[in-house]
């Protein structure tokens, strides 16, 4: 519920696209079940690419929000100057408390946070959207 409400403020409406650059963990999925709690459309992209590569396939999705670690944002960075130009608002996960951000949001995701519990209540959601569904139609 924190991701959604945080791409919710910084303006992702539904049908908005989300890019999300990050290793293959848990959080992760956290982000992305939030950005799509958000209606968000997701645009995983490969950690693994080389910048270049990275800031390609983001000037071409043009994202309004970038969910990204704190090292991947920082090899965008080097020798390639903002990402302002490919996407509208960046948040950073993981960043060090002295880590100099600029004009990026710091992202910071629950600790803690069973990945279990995140599917238990993205069940739950879907269950209540398809009571009021049936509801409306009967």
């Amino acid at each position: 519920e924190r991701v959604t409400l945080q791409v919710q403020r910084a303006g992702l409406e539904p049908g908005g696209r989300c890019a999300i650059l990050m290793s293959n963990q848990s959080k992760w999925v956290i982000s992305g079940l939030g950005a799509l709690w958000a209606g968000a459309v997701l645009v995983p992209l490969d950690y693994k690419l080389a910048a270049a590569e990275q800031l390609a396939l983001l000037a071409h999705a043009r994202p309004k929000v970038l969910i990204i670690e704190y090292p991947l944002w920082r090899s965008l960075l080097e020798g390639h100057g903002e990402l302002a130009a490919v996407t509208a608002h960046v948040f950073v996960t993981e960043a060090p408390a002295s880590a100099a951000l600029g004009a990026v949001s710091r992202h910071r995701l629950p600790g803690g946070v069973r990945v279990g519990a995140i599917f238990e209540r993205s069940l739950q959601v879907g269950n209540t959207v398809r009571r009021m569904r049936a509801r409306a139609t009967s």
